[in-house]
């Protein structure tokens, strides 16, 4: 059920309404533009500065006009029939549109009518016959649409502006269209040589898009919850949207818009009897009930904009309903189905996400307005009776005789009339900890406000030891949930530990009262002034983590000083510096090391670390401290060498002996332990070096680091010296693994949005985890996978769906068996509690940088975050690994009253990020999460990525992976949070270089085995024909070109010759893949005259290959001054640029040229930028190579998968040790209590 107005006095064929926009340099002024009206964190002001927007709108211009009038900029690029927006593919344009016309995004926009003085018009007077004579244009800021979310690159590292964007001024609009029984369908115009999505009224504008989109927008909203059933009544309907901010309206939806609206709904329905949704939609509770409220309250504001009668149905654009792609179909709006969610996941999230839920299961019981006020009012007066009976007491402090434990120490002291004990929780004053901002009582306590919390105003902490010479407590400090950086999520009654201790005299900082804290493991009933506690937060990397309490009791039975936790910790690691003398060597920051340890040691900033043997130990004094200095015996790298004279496999873990490169060193250059063995003191080598990314070997010599292949001479095991009883270590830390290995039961996993299965299969490489089973929406990637992964059941359907058959299953409702996404093929059983070990998850999530302005387009798509949490609530798996784009830290929501969080109000920045943490915790979980950088961990690109890593309470949190490659491309890698206070984390440490173990792997590094061949000249066949290397035919009849079109199904020109290229031959491909997509002449033309230096780009081209975007000062690229990287040739001795699903080289990501040949990269190629290994083969239904590059795209990158198994691995070996009831080292990272 769509509506498409057409202007009555529209030419498709003319350009009359077209006028002519002088042009000027890219240096000259736009009109003048007001500042966007957007949301507000404070609900209150929101709803005031809307009423400020409303009362615009009736406003009117001096001149007449209905809103003013719109300043042509010089800036405006008019389109013809010939325009193509920058990213815009042509020969792509029917995976969109039947009828090829682009679709194109408009930001920023204006409607204009250029024959009268270009007055703002709205969208409504294309509706109206006394408006005859009118002409309507729009201009903005263009950008072209992609279905896939991933396709626009916004989800790249870069920071873009719409202001980035080139700005269109369109020819004549003849129609809008709205698709009122999708939800999240967008506000079209057509023009007659393309399609707009109005993404954001520019700010002068937008009271008169508001005005007449509006009761469009609440009838859309209707119809579609109609359509859909999600709702039945009036209460459920206003519970959902009064008060919700929409993303398409750009403000808060009031009651009174609703009511405003229903003739608007009355008539389209009335307009379509003839349609079976009509009779389902109007026959709807919720849809009478406004009926009758209408006829009650009838209101005049919206006849204006009920449309005339039309004569038939269909979607708002038919055209863009009938794509022929079925993995770009299952993307579009109106095949997006109503998240489904489980009841605990739906309480959580009621009031957050403004869109009807699907509740699989009964509703969970809700505590009423009146309940969570009336525990508020109690809240509030326990605090105020606290700080009243401490202000009549008095501060003098004895020490009861029979509480003594020693001359210095009690476990017991008396404030007033009040006595404290070791072991006590307390609430005291805030004062200056940690320099943390705080605010003070008020003098009268009525002034205290009526939602206020003890955390507002007062610390929580516990009594370790009471010291009575100085009158000091040593207190443990806990974080109230409220101060964490969960903020507007938080529990009122919950408290974390924290890693931070701090003594206070009572005299001056006084102790309130104390709290009764509960650690439990399973919750009950919590009174308003009892707590709870169940995790150890730590703000210097965001984690949550489970209390050892064995471990904690264990500290705390120590006599005082030495039975806190905190001081414990931080006295390992600070004191001296971590140094401490042993017979045989030293320790240093908690690791012991001796004469022949092999250590990493600081390198140069440009590159890894350096190996070296530590050859002997010089005890000194340094700073009046002892310290030590090391003479170390450097070890080369035969990657450092330089290339061979002949193709051999040069691998990044085999170093070699040096005879005289002895340098002595300050022992704080030492990084960590590695261990270097002969090449043949190994059984299985392959396996030794798996186990860990510092183990090395040698079987060489040379006199010096710096050296050539020839100089270089066979050694035997004997010669290679080791520290012997740190080589026994290793050797029994081996054979423990081994054992681990053979006796570890694999962890069934479940992929969510599963893709082409990178994220789950990468990780099976280098832990106890099998994918058992995977969901997948796309056809052509659910088949990928189910290729490279034969065991794994996957189900092609939307999870929703799949959840709610799981669900159903589970509870014996077996009567209905779902098809999957094509209605072909019965899917099998569905996973269910007790069956799965382990969630991995790449979950969708919109695009969030700036220039994805028009980010709610998908918006049940972004929400499919509530669908994956419903999955962890249902399986309750041991561990959750979840990916998503950097941009979701940028995730904000909107919450309205009634939800379950009482400080959630307004605009909650990064509130997808907070929402998604305090969900893992409220269902027992610990969370830690941070951004790694693919080429950290040897890919050869710098894609960064969002990870979160949860596991349920007694197994152990795996860590994030450490670096072990050089980047190129250093990033702070820094999680910034502005509430409740400004908090910076770093879960992994970035430095400037010199610390990680390897190299970064190049494009070389990656592919240069992988046979060369060009692209053919179409016009001169013989033009850049190349001796000795393969050229291809540009033949626009087929769907890739390679060599297999000359029968050449070879794959490789050499052995491998480095240890990426080694991993991606460990099996032979079936099919090599080893082409590119197909492009029109004049691309093929353009790329072939790139020149093959590094960088080279379009600006190498010869004028006689030039275009108008390419060359002309005035198009969108001239405007910007032509900058670097369309038909880009990327340097081969460096990363990737990041790869997108978009790789063409007029894409943003347009860095595609092949280093060495005349053409762009092929499938292959692509996907070893992804890590993908050879074996790892695409299906695509549609036998397009862009199919194909969508799920290179999407995917998570192979190494960074490997390297969060290796993690996974470790977590599961540290509990199988400790239920052996063997010892671990803990390193620091592990160290959370």
């Amino acid at each position: 059920m769509a509506r498409s107005r057409p202007h009555p006095a529209s030419n498709e064929g003319s350009s009359g309404f077209t006028s002519t926009v002088p042009h000027s340099s890219a240096s000259t002024c736009r009109g003048k533009r007001r500042s966007r009206v957007g949301p507000s964190s404070d609900l209150k002001a929101a709803k005031k500065r809307r009423r400020i927007v409303r009362d615009s709108e009736h406003h009117t211009t001096p001149s007449g006009g209905p809103g003013g009038v719109y300043e042509p900029s010089p800036d405006d690029n008019v389109e013809t029939n010939s325009t193509i927006v920058f990213g815009e593919d042509p020969s792509e344009r029917h995976d969109l549109t039947d009828n090829l016309k682009p679709v194109r995004i408009l930001h920023d926009y204006v409607v204009f009518d250029p024959l009268n003085d270009f007055e703002l018009v709205p969208l409504d007077f294309l509706d109206d016959a006394s408006q005859h004579g009118r002409g309507f244009e729009a201009a903005g800021f263009v950008a072209p649409l992609f279905l896939d979310d991933d396709d626009d690159d916004a989800e790249s590292d870069e920071e873009d502006n719409v202001q980035n964007l080139p700005r269109l001024r369109t020819s004549s609009i003849f129609q809008y269209s709205i698709d009122y029984t999708t939800a999240d369908d967008p506000l079209y115009i057509e023009t007659t040589w393309a399609f707009y999505v109005l993404a954001s009224a520019e700010a002068s504008y937008r009271p008169l898009h508001t005005k007449f989109y509006r009761p469009h927008r609440i009838a859309q909203l209707v119809i579609s919850a109609a359509k859909e059933g999600s709702l039945s009544t009036f209460p459920q309907f206003e519970e959902t949207y009064v008060g919700a901010w929409d993303p398409l309206l750009e403000e808060h939806i009031e009651l009174q818009d609703i009511i405003d609206a229903i003739p608007l709904v009355r008539t389209i329905l009335e307009q379509d009897q003839a349609s079976g949704d009509s009779d389902v939609i109007v026959s709807s509770p919720f849809v009478q009930h406004m009926f009758s409220l209408v006829d009650q309250r009838a209101s005049p504001e919206v006849e204006h904009s009920i449309p005339p009668p039309r004569t038939s149905l269909g979607q708002a654009i038919p055209s863009l309903r009938q794509s022929g792609n079925a993995d770009l179909a299952v993307l579009r709006a109106d095949r997006q189905m109503p998240i489904h969610v489980t009841p605990f996941i739906d309480d959580l999230a009621r009031g957050l996400f403004h869109e009807p839920l699907q509740v699989i299961g009964p509703p969970t019981k809700r505590p009423t307005a009146h309940d969570k006020r009336r525990r508020q009012r109690a809240v509030r007066e326990h605090l105020v009776q606290m700080i009243g009976r401490s202000r009549e007491g008095d501060t003098r402090v004895w020490f009861p005789r029979d509480k003594q434990l020693d001359d210095e120490y009690w476990e017991a002291v008396v404030v007033g009339d009040v006595m404290y004990q070791v072991g006590d929780c307390i609430l005291i004053e805030h004062g200056p900890w940690r320099e943390r901002e705080y605010m003070r009582i008020p003098d009268d306590l009525a002034h205290i406000p009526a939602d206020a919390v003890p955390a507002d105003y007062l610390w929580f902490a516990q009594i370790l030891y009471i010291h009575r010479p100085t009158t000091k407590i040593h207190l443990r400090f806990f974080e109230h949930s409220s101060k964490s950086y969960l903020h507007e999520f938080s529990c009122p009654d919950e408290l974390f530990l924290t890693p931070y201790c701090g003594t206070i005299d009572p005299r001056e900082i006084p102790i309130i009262a104390c709290v009764d804290v509960r650690y439990p493991r399973s919750l009950g009933d919590i009174e308003a002034h009892e707590y709870f506690c169940r995790l150890i937060y730590d703000d210097r990397i965001g984690s949550f983590t489970d209390i050892d309490h064995s471990a904690m009791a264990a500290v705390k039975s120590l006599p005082p000083p030495y039975c806190c936790p905190v001081c414990q910790l931080e006295a390992l690691r600070t004191d001296g510096h971590g140094y401490h003398e042993i017979q045989d060597g030293f320790i240093y920051v908690g690791k012991a090391y001796h004469e022949n340890d092999y250590v990493l040691l600081r390198g140069d900033r440009l590159g890894p670390a350096s190996i070296g043997r530590i050859v002997t130990i010089q005890k000194i004094v340094k700073e009046g401290k002892p310290w030590a200095h090391v003479t170390i015996a450097y070890l080369g790298r035969t990657v450092d060498l330089g290339p061979p004279s002949r193709p051999i496999f040069v691998d990044e873990r085999e170093l070699f002996l040096t005879r005289k490169v002895m340098v002595e060193v300050d022992i704080e250059n030492i990084l960590q332990h590695c261990m270097v063995l002969h090449h043949d003191a190994v059984q299985d080598l392959r396996s030794w070096l798996d186990e860990s990314q510092l183990h090395f070997y040698v079987k060489r010599r040379c006199r010096s680091v710096i050296c050539s292949w020839s100089s270089l001479t066979e050694i035997s095991p004997g010669e290679v010296e080791v520290c012997q009883s740190c080589h026994e270590d290793q050797s029994t830390q081996t054979q423990r693994l081994e054992m681990f290995s053979k006796q570890a039961h694999p962890l069934r996993g479940l992929d969510l949005f599963g893709g082409t299965g990178a994220f789950g299969l990468a990780m099976e490489q280098t832990s106890p985890l099998k994918i058992t089973h995977a969901v997948e929406i796309s056809p052509s990637a659910a088949d990928t996978m189910r290729k490279a992964s034969p065991h794994t059941t996957v189900y092609n359907q939307c999870t929703n769906l799949v959840l709610k058959y799981a669900v159903r299953y589970c509870a014996g409702q077996r009567d209905a068996p779902l098809h999957d996404i094509r209605g072909i093929q019965e899917l099998s059983p569905p996973p269910l509690p007790g069956q799965i070990d382990c969630i991995v998850a790449g979950f969708p999530c919109q695009s969030f940088s700036s220039l994805n302005r028009f980010k709610h387009r998908h918006t049940r798509r972004n929400h499919l975050m509530l669908n994956l949490l419903s999955w962890v609530d249902f399986l309750r798996p041991k561990y959750c690994f979840l990916e998503n784009v950097r941009g979701f830290l940028s995730y904000n929501l909107h919450a309205s009253d009634g939800g379950k969080y009482d400080r959630a109000e307004g605009e909650i920045t990064q509130g997808g990020l907070k929402f998604l943490v305090s969900a893992l915790i409220a269902m027992g979980y610990q969370v830690r999460f941070g951004l790694l950088q693919a080429g950290h961990y040897g890919a050869p690109q710098g894609r960064v990525r969002f990870i979160l890593i949860a596991s349920q309470a007694t197994y152990p949190l795996p860590n994030l992976p450490q670096p072990t490659h050089h980047s190129l491309n250093p990033d702070s890698l820094q999680i910034k949070f502005t509430e409740p206070e400004k908090l910076t984390l770093q879960p992994i440490p970035t430095q400037d270089g010199g610390t990680a173990p390897f190299k970064h792997v190049s494009i070389h590094d990656a592919i240069g085995d992988l046979l060369n061949f060009d692209w053919e000249h179409p016009k001169e066949p013989f033009k850049f024909r190349r001796s000795g290397v393969l050229s291809v035919r540009c033949d626009p009849s087929q769907s890739h070109w390679g060599p297999h079109i000359k029968k050449n199904t070879d794959l490789y020109k050499s052995c491998p010759q480095t240890t990426f290229q080694a991993k991606c031959r460990v099996r032979a491909p079936k099919d090599p893949q080893h082409y590119t997509r197909t492009f029109k002449p004049a691309v093929v033309e353009r790329t072939l005259h790139v020149s093959k230096h590094p960088n080279a780009d379009y600006r190498d081209l010869p004028a006689s290959l030039w275009d108008y975007q390419l060359s002309s000062p005035l198009s969108a690229i001239g405007r910007k001054g032509f900058p670097p990287g369309f038909y880009g040739r990327p340097d081969k001795s460096r990363w990737f640029h990041t790869i997108s699903t978009n790789l063409q080289p007029t894409a943003r990501q347009s860095y595609v040229l092949h280093g060495d040949d005349g053409r762009i990269f092929t499938v292959r190629e692509f996907a070893r930028a992804q890590g993908f290994p050879d074996w790892f083969e695409f299906v695509a239904h549609n036998n397009k190579v862009d199919t194909m590059h969508r799920q290179i795209g999407n995917a998570v990158p192979w190494q960074l998968g490997e390297a969060l198994g290796r993690e996974l691995r470790e977590a599961m070996f540290r509990r199988w040790l400790k239920n052996r009831g063997e010892a671990i080292i803990i390193s620091d990272s592990d160290s959370d209590e």
